[in-house]
């Protein structure tokens, strides 16, 4: 049963406040003890993250309150949960599927992120990595974040406050090798942050040796570093190279409508199935490797 009657910003609003006060309107009163956190979910999508809100109920009116501004230039999506332990009027009716209200936040014209100038974007770079941005008129401090995923879930560095007051940084802890992506954002004197910036992705290199400076510059060795580099970065692998492939998926690549688990189909989803056609390295398999990410279209 469809109890929504509208909602504030609407579906797929564009431009949105940061400091906006989100509303739904219902077409019945709803039953106020099945309102709480678990069943009234803000989302950063591009983030991959649940927002903190307090929320009031009033005259068939829910009221969401971020706890703190939203992110400029953010895809957000709030969802009502649906079924046997979702929300239910004072009737008692099941709301019988998830709602979901999806906008985008506007740009904050008080600030501006600064733009990063080192590393480069799709560079290789040997630790420590020295990141340098532009200073941002009115910025007070800076905010740096680096991640392994491009979600920025999962946070590499800072470990805790991230304040930045120059216009250049070396993260205290080196870098294991591998391939991280970065952003910045600026933020001023009131506490008001801007948009973050382009990301940027790069491959970090173990710390430059003698050994390494002595063959650096030689045909043979730049060759080796961009083949690397194209691998580290989503080049394509070279003939003759094993590569872990995936046999079959369940459900299918970017198949649509599939039944969900509120209990209203015959057969609702309840596992996804990845068969490779090699056997895997267990000790590789945790939640960096594999994740599910929630997305509306």
């Amino acid at each position: 049963m469809n109890i929504v009657l509208r909602t504030n910003p609407v579906h797929r609003a564009e431009k949105v406040p940061v400091d906006i006060i989100l509303e739904v309107y219902f077409k019945i009163d709803i039953n106020v003890d099945t309102l709480s956190p678990q069943t009234i979910v803000l989302l950063n999508v591009d983030a991959q993250k649940g927002e903190p809100f307090s929320y009031e109920y009033r005259n068939k009116v829910l009221l969401i309150q971020p706890a703190a501004k939203l992110s400029p230039l953010a895809h957000y999506q709030v969802e009502l949960v649906g079924g046997e332990e979702g929300l239910k009027d004072i009737m008692g009716r099941l709301l019988d599927q998830s709602f979901m209200m999806e906008f985008y936040t506007a740009d904050i014209k008080d600030i501006k992120p600064p733009v990063v100038t080192a590393p480069s974007h799709l560079s290789s770079v040997a630790n420590p990595v020295t990141f340098k941005w532009n200073a941002a008129e009115r910025a007070y401090f800076y905010e740096l974040e680096i991640s392994r995923s491009n979600t920025f879930d999962v946070l590499v560095w800072p470990r805790g406050d991230s304040r930045v007051y120059g216009t250049e940084v070396t993260p205290e802890t080196a870098l294991e090798e591998g391939s991280y992506y970065a952003r910045i954002r600026s933020v001023n004197d009131a506490g008001t942050r801007s948009a973050y910036s382009s990301i940027i992705q790069i491959h970090v290199r173990p710390p430059v040796t003698a050994q390494s400076t002595d063959t650096a510059g030689t045909g043979a060795n730049a060759q080796d570093e961009l083949d690397h580099l194209k691998d580290q970065l989503g080049g394509t692998p070279e003939q003759g190279l094993d590569t872990l492939g995936i046999a079959s998926m369940t459900p299918a690549d970017q198949e649509v409508n599939v039944p969900l688990s509120f209990g209203i189909t015959s057969s609702p989803l309840s596992e996804i199935v990845l068969e490779f056609d090699e056997d895997l390295d267990l000790s590789t398999v945790d939640s960096k490797s594999f994740y599910v990410i929630a997305q509306k279209n």
